[in-house]
């Protein structure tokens, strides 16, 4: 479908497809922004673009469409989700099979328990 076409028609109306399509730029701004900001913590840009694209799809199946606009609840849920990641935790929906774009340096360590008996 014709992007002109796609950007008179509401959000409601659109498939995640489509709403991919009507918003790839916001996603690429979005990617910059975090590149920019981020770049020494970050394997690579590739990874933070199919993070952040991640972010979408999860925008998208969040997205209560009586609360708001979609593209105000996607950089919303952009912002707060990448801002996780950043610090190390997981990324939303991926607590058995994690995916990192964190340098190795910058991996939050994993608690470990310790044994009160030897204290």
């Amino acid at each position: 479908m014709a992007r002109q076409s796609l950007k008179k028609r509401s959000d409601e109306e659109l498939s995640m497809g489509e709403l991919f399509e009507k918003y790839h730029d916001e996603i690429l701004k979005k990617t910059f922004h975090f590149f920019k900001k981020y770049k020494y913590k970050l394997l690579s840009f590739e990874d933070l673009y199919q993070t952040i694209c991640y972010l979408f799809c999860y925008a998208c199946k969040t997205w209560k469409k009586e609360k708001g606009n979609f593209i105000a609840h996607f950089k919303c849920t952009v912002d707060r989700k990448m801002n996780d990641i950043i610090a190390g935790r997981n990324a939303p929906w991926c607590k058995n099979t994690p995916f990192k774009i964190l340098k190795s340096e910058y991996l939050q360590k994993p608690y470990e328990l310790k044994d009160f008996e030897n204290i």
